[in-house]
């Protein structure tokens, strides 16, 4: 059945993922982009040798596996719909609740400075393992998902570049990386500048490189606005000449239960975004008792 087909999918991505990591995993940085881009080439040439998927030139689904979807295209296509509703609804819901977990939080730490999140405790090898393996799953997911709407896959298309990287980080730019709503967003963005500039060739490629550049620099020099009635998200004046002044690093680090943390993080964003020097964490005071109590212990001295 083609629903089953995708969820075998996405489970066949999570399996091949995991001895996959223990190579990719030993790169740091650049390397691991190159890295991973390398992996995905030797697939797609491995791929491309085995006749019963049709080597280099594809495969096309059989009508039989076609009639199974729907017996015609309006009901195929409302399938499609459903389908692909159901699975970005899923995933979306699955990162929200995966970033106000433990995990979450333990991604947030190894993102500021996985160096500072090892030696609070913060098993960083396990969690991006589980990040990747979780990755691969949605991926493939989608993979099986939009292939089987296109009813012909090929190793060209299943590894390409530009469709599986260069498109989906610039969803991610654009749209505002860290963010949940961002890919979202870039994503509206790039469908509508694709249409909107589908007469004009690869000139589109250019426009939507020009959005990247003038979104980099932009977020570099970025300001803000506090439309608040009592400016309640701003700091005084002299208090952002203080923390502008600052002359060492500052680390904040913010102990309460884990639903409560979030009214904290509006405020202490903008002495971030005041000062570079400043950096915020924020413990689970709940999951991470012995912590909180040793920095209690410090502050009553």
């Amino acid at each position: 059945h083609p629903v089953l087909a995708i969820l075998i999918a996405g489970a066949a991505a999570a399996i091949i993922s995991l001895p996959m990591a223990f190579v990719v995993f030993r790169l740091r940085g650049a390397y691991f982009a190159v890295g991973t881009w390398v992996v995905a080439e030797i697939f797609q040439l491995f791929i491309a040798q085995v006749p019963k998927l049709g080597g280099g030139s594809g495969y096309s689904l059989t009508p039989e596996i076609v009639r199974s979807i729907a017996e015609d295209r309006p009901g195929r296509e409302r399938v499609m719909y459903w389908l692909a509703l159901a699975i970005s609804v899923a995933i979306i819901a699955f990162v929200y609740l995966l970033l106000r977990s433990r995990h979450g939080l333990a991604l947030t730490a190894i993102r500021d400075s996985e160096v500072a999140s090892e030696s609070l405790g913060v098993d960083t090898y396990r969690t991006k393992l589980m990040i990747y393996v979780v990755t691969a799953l949605c991926t493939g997911l989608l993979g099986g998902f939009i292939f089987l709407q296109k009813l012909r896959i090929s190793p060209e298309a299943g590894f390409s570049v530009n469709d599986w990287t260069v498109v989906v980080i610039f969803m991610v730019v654009i749209g505002g990386i860290g963010t949940l709503e961002g890919p979202i967003i870039g994503m509206l963005i790039y469908f509508a500048m694709r249409e909107l500039l589908a007469d004009y060739g690869s000139w589109y490629l250019i426009v939507l490189g020009l959005l990247v550049a003038v979104n980099y620099l932009s977020a570099r020099k970025n300001k803000r606005w506090d439309l608040t009635e009592n400016q309640l998200y701003s700091l005084s004046d002299q208090t952002v000449k203080l923390v502008k002044g600052l002359d060492a690093p500052l680390k904040v680090m913010v102990f309460d239960r884990g639903e409560s943390l979030d009214r904290y993080k509006p405020v202490l964003a903008e002495y971030a975004y005041h000062s570079p020097k400043v950096t915020t964490e924020y413990v689970d005071a709940d999951r991470k008792p012995v912590l909180a109590k040793q920095y209690s212990e410090q502050a009553l001295k």
